[in-house]
Order: C-alpha cells, then sequence, then structure tokens
C-alpha cells in the first residue's frame, strides 16, 4: 500500500482548478515522505477514481514529467490491475506492463512503434500538433482495403476543435520565462462505435498540460472508426499536441 497525505493545502488556484472530476492530490518530499507544503514538494501523486474498480495513479515531478501510470483495483492501491507505465527524465516512455488481479501478465521494455506520419500544424497561436495514424489492432491488412479513424471533419475539423476547447494551463505558463513549446504524445482506442478510451500518455510535460490532453480526449465527440473491407474494426491512434506558451 502506498503511503498518502492529502494535500489540503494548496496555495495555487490554478494548480487546483485544473484538478480533473474525481481527482485527489498528494505531495511529497524528495525522500517520498508526505508534505503539506508545495514549496517542499518534490513528486506530486495524482489518484484519480475511474470507476468503483479503476483507480488511476500518476506520480510526477513537481515540476516536470510523470516518473509513472499506474493502475489499481481498489481505492487502497493495493491491487495493481490494468497499465502501468514506466517513464524516462524526459517524460518519454521506457517501458510498460499490464497486470490482472495483481498479478503481472506481461511487460515491455523500449517500446518502438511503427508508425505512418501525417502534418496537422495549425496557424493559430493556441495550439500546433500533427495525428500519427498506427495499425489497426485487429489484423494487418492491405491498406487500400482499410481506412483510419479519423475526428468527424478530418484534420481540419480536429484542428478546429483543438483551437476551441484546448485551454494552456496558468501552471504551464509559469513554467518558464521565455516564449517555448511543450508537446504532448498521447495514445488512445476508438471503438468500432468512433467512442475513445484507453487513453494513456506516451510523452509527458507536466501534471497540468496532461491533465488538459486528458480532459479534451475525454469530451471528445465521437470519430468516425476504422473499418476493414467495408467493416468497422478497434483502431489505436497516436497523437502528438503542442501548447504554444509566449511570454512578452
Amino acid at each position: 500500500m502506498k503511503l498518502v497525505f492529502c494535500l489540503f493545502l494548496f496555495t495555487t488556484a490554478c494548480f487546483y482548478a485544473q484538478a480533473q472530476k474525481g481527482e485527489t492530490l498528494y505531495a511529497y518530499k524528495k525522500d517520498w515522505s508526505p508534505t503539506s507544503s508545495l514549496d517542499s514538494a518534490f513528486f506530486v501523486m495524482s489518484v484519480v477514481k475511474e470507476s468503483d474498480t479503476l483507480y488511476t495513479c500518476r506520480n510526477y515531478q513537481i515540476y516536470g514529467p510523470m516518473i509513472s501510470w499506474e493502475s489499481y483495483k481498489d481505492a487502497a492501491l493495493e491491487v495493481a490491475n490494468g497499465d502501468f507505465i514506466w517513464y524516462n527524465l524526459k517524460g518519454e516512455k521506457d517501458s510498460s506492463a499490464s497486470f490482472l488481479n495483481g498479478q503481472k501478465i506481461n511487460f515491455e521494455n523500449n517500446i518502438k512503434d511503427v508508425a505512418q506520419k501525417s502534418n496537422n500544424s495549425t496557424k493559430k497561436p493556441a495550439v500546433e500538433g500533427d495525428s500519427t495514424q498506427q495499425r489497426q489492432i485487429d489484423v494487418n491488412i492491405d491498406p487500400a482495403d482499410a481506412r483510419p479513424a479519423e475526428f468527424n471533419g478530418g484534420i481540419k475539423g480536429w484542428t478546429s476543435y483543438l483551437e476551441k476547447n484546448l485551454v494552456t494551463p496558468e501552471r504551464l505558463k509559469n513554467l518558464t520565462n521565455k516564449s517555448t513549446k511543450y508537446t504532448v504524445v498521447v495514445c488512445f482506442i476508438v471503438d468500432k462505435s468512433g467512442n475513445l478510451s484507453n487513453i494513456r500518455i506516451e510523452k509527458s510535460v507536466e501534471w497540468s498540460a496532461d491533465n488538459e490532453i486528458i480532459r479534451i480526449l475525454q469530451k471528445s465527440p465521437k470519430w468516425l472508426p476504422a473499418t476493414i473491407k467495408g467493416s468497422n474494426v478497434v483502431y489505436r491512434h497516436k497523437q502528438s499536441i503542442t501548447f504554444l506558451v509566449d511570454v512578452y
């Protein structure tokens, strides 16, 4: 069981305001002992109750990228159940494993996805990004007989959706004193009905940026599902989204 200490006294309003619904935040010192002060915190742990049998725990450097993504069956965070992902110091996915009722069922290290990229940049300063389309999960097949999943309206519609809905977190803006870009890479499933699920961060920036990407995907309208020979199939999609932070 993880020793946790609830952080009730967040002095940074934007940090608190950008928490997800059902999310609880905890702060820790460098030795992972609990603290009630952000000034002495070295790590932050975010726990989200996804359902009665799924609790997602994400551990972060206090002002840096994610350290680990963990899935548990219980609120005490004792029974590992689902995806676990570990990240390097740059926030890049380093390795992953899956658990079922506390038992590890697979492990992958230094995953290198084979992907076909297509640029999707926007001229507006709110966001820019690219869309990466990965292979269908169900079966490898002649591309001529397959259509990848896409946002209703295509790349133009997806870019418009991001421009209208994506918000650059104040906390992210305050991490630098110069204009810069922060890119989050996320992977998710588009099911046969066009619903998005299994949202996972592949390249983390920091807590508030990752949270905003997860929020925008959870809020997304249905996509057009992928098809093989005219039949809908499950599809895995990889997406890069870049926050543009301007400092004047």
